[in-house]
């Protein structure tokens, strides 16, 4: 089991990081995930992902603001939805993380290294001057059912990657 977390760790660092391959790699087409695929995969985090943006914002936020007032009802709500879509996040990790990784990624092992890990990333990425914005965000989104959030995440990434591709999320382009 100990090889498996580690190998699936090792596989899902991969992923996120964006370095260049190794000189003398030969190029391969990236596989890419269907915005199904990636709507799963954000699906399953989204309760990690609030998680580490309340816990840099509480700090830096009034008691009444929406994140600390009602992070927790918040968290709660998607993570009604994160269980179901376990399963399908961790065959999208496994399609884009390779073939040697790809049956090693159980729900219950994507569920225990790809939660902890976006929540760091997501942590580190924050600046606490930008938790009033992220709180504003928050609570004008808060009447989306929690599928429709999914749904105009992927949307968003999916716009931005025509601008700039995204090597940690890879949506395919529509036809693909």
């Amino acid at each position: 089991m100990k090889k498996r977390i580690g190998a699936a760790a090792a596989a899902w660092l991969a992923l996120c990081a964006s370095g260049a391959q190794a000189a003398g790699v030969v190029a391969q087409a990236k596989p890419c995930l269907t915005p199904v695929e990636a709507d799963a995969v954000f699906t399953a985090l989204a309760p990690s992902m609030l998680q580490a943006v309340r816990g840099v914002c509480e700090k830096e936020l009034p008691g009444n603001a929406y994140l600390v007032a009602r992070g927790d009802e918040l968290i709660a709500r998607y993570a009604v939805r994160a269980g179901p879509a376990k399963p399908a996040a961790a065959a999208a990790f496994g399609k884009i993380a390779g073939p040697e990784a790809k049956d090693m990624v159980t729900p219950e092992l994507f569920d225990v290294i790809a939660g902890p890990m976006v929540a760091s990333m997501l942590s580190a990425d924050i600046k606490p001057d930008t938790c009033p914005t992220i709180n504003r965000v928050a609570e004008l989104l808060d009447p989306l059912p929690a599928a429709n959030l999914s749904a105009l995440v992927v949307l968003v990434i999916e716009l931005a990657a025509r601008e700039k591709p995204n090597d940690r999320l890879p949506i395919c382009r529509a036809g693909a």
